[in-house]
């Protein structure tokens, strides 16, 4: 289980357990519907997100939900991403809730590496799994790069799963490799 106090710092971002301080910095990324056009958009209500977020910490503490805000190395929030519903008895968990500022700076592949290497290596989750709508032709680019296995359903979506052997492959793809480089940030 994670601390209340975690952080964990890497690429020149810093991943953080969201708090009831951020319920303004989630409902703005959460209701812009150019951020959200392929997830669910929230009501802009502050009071409401803090509510759900006083909900989630329960959750937290039991070690069953980890909600991530995440900092540039100036303090400005840029991201958000989750894992969830984790079973440590069958080692996963589920990976959503991916939301970035911009496309900017790699900062979706950044959060994405950072949310996985939390998963794989700080909680030793074997599998996370995830889905992505069909259509958003960005998740499922930055999905393919990062080796999640896609199963095609009768849904708008793909389920996708990724297991700890592609988890440490993506880690090894010339491209991440090259665009953390060039990032400065290995």
């Amino acid at each position: 289980m994670l601390p209340q106090d975690f952080q964990f710092s890497k690429f020149g971002i810093t991943a953080r357990l969201v708090s009831e301080k951020d319920a303004k910095t989630i409902v703005n990324f959460r209701s812009d519907p150019n951020r959200t056009q392929y997830m669910i958009t929230l009501e802009p209500n502050i009071d409401k997100q803090i509510e759900w977020i006083k909900e989630y910490k329960g959750r937290e503490a039991k070690g069953e939900d980890y909600y991530f805000i995440f900092h540039d190395q100036h303090g400005n929030s840029i991201g958000l991403n989750r894992i969830s519903h984790i079973d440590y008895e069958k080692k996963r968990a589920k990976g959503s809730s991916l939301i970035t500022i911009r496309n900017e700076n790699f900062y979706g592949l950044k959060i994405s590496i950072i949310k996985n290497i939390i998963a794989f290596d700080i909680l030793e989750i074997e599998k996370i799994y995830a889905d992505v709508h069909k259509e958003n032709r960005g998740a499922i680019k930055l999905m393919k790069l990062l080796n999640y296995t896609f199963i095609d359903s009768e849904t708008d979506f793909f389920d996708l799963i990724l297991d700890r052997n592609n988890y440490l492959k993506s880690l090894e793809k010339k491209i991440i490799v090259d665009v953390l480089k060039m990032a400065n940030t290995l």
